[in-house]
């Protein structure tokens, strides 16, 4: 009585603790990448392009921690990369807020693990996001909003984004192990396997089958 009593009384302690745990490290992961856009991948140019690894950092921590979770990191990395570059706040607050919640959608739909979700979703989140912020500096009136540089910027970024995407992937991954819930439908996916898999199912069948007959024939099963 008194350890289930314990039990129940420590549980939201340790829910405190993991979403504490997990929280930190979001924002460590949003802090550093923030910092490496913009001091170390904003200034390079590739084929008039540039490496953005906020919205794809923004779209693994929503595989990872849910759609809470990328949403919040996020919403902090807009935030914190408008307030170091000193331009107007908002915009860049909510594409990633955007972006990290789509990222929770996919993550709880596919499993991200592989090279294609990661790609592709990492391709289009970059491709939309540039996409409206041009659009936002057309109806503000930017000379150079509509110009043929800015469709060559947006094409090249995107593919590079969707090359280093499932790069980006493990490496939020990587700054977020320990902290991360259990992902239950990868405990279903194993139990299915296990419980579909021809081999368990045969030894069942076998197994099943000799209790059967020793059952009926206990004198027959001893002189075996």
């Amino acid at each position: 009585m008194s350890a289930a009593g314990t039990r129940v009384l420590r549980s939201p302690r340790g829910r405190g603790t993991e979403e504490s745990r997990l929280a930190m490290r979001l924002a460590a992961v949003a802090i550093v990448a923030v910092l490496l856009q913009n001091g170390l991948f904003a200034p390079l140019r590739i084929v008039g392009g540039q490496v953005d690894i906020l919205p794809l950092v923004a779209l693994a921590t929503g595989f990872l921690a849910g759609p809470t979770g990328g949403a919040a990191t996020g919403f902090a990395m807009g935030l914190l990369s408008d307030l170091i570059l000193g331009v107007p706040l908002g915009l860049s607050s909510l594409m990633l807020l955007l972006i990290g919640e789509i990222g929770g959608r996919v993550g709880n739909a596919r499993d991200p693990e592989g090279l294609f979700v990661p790609m592709l979703t990492g391709a289009v989140v970059t491709f939309v996001s540039l996409v409206a912020e041009a659009f936002f500096q057309v109806l503000l009136g930017a000379p150079s909003a509509a110009s043929w540089e800015l469709v060559q910027s947006i094409v090249t970024t995107t593919l590079l984004n969707g090359l280093i995407a499932p790069l980006v992937y493990r490496a939020t991954r990587r700054g977020l192990v320990g902290a991360l819930p259990r992902d239950p439908r990868r405990r279903r996916r194993r139990a299915t396997t296990t419980r579909l898999s021809p081999l368990s199912t045969s030894r069942g069948q076998n197994l099943s089958r000799s209790r059967s007959v020793s059952s009926r024939n206990p004198s027959r099963a001893l002189s075996g």
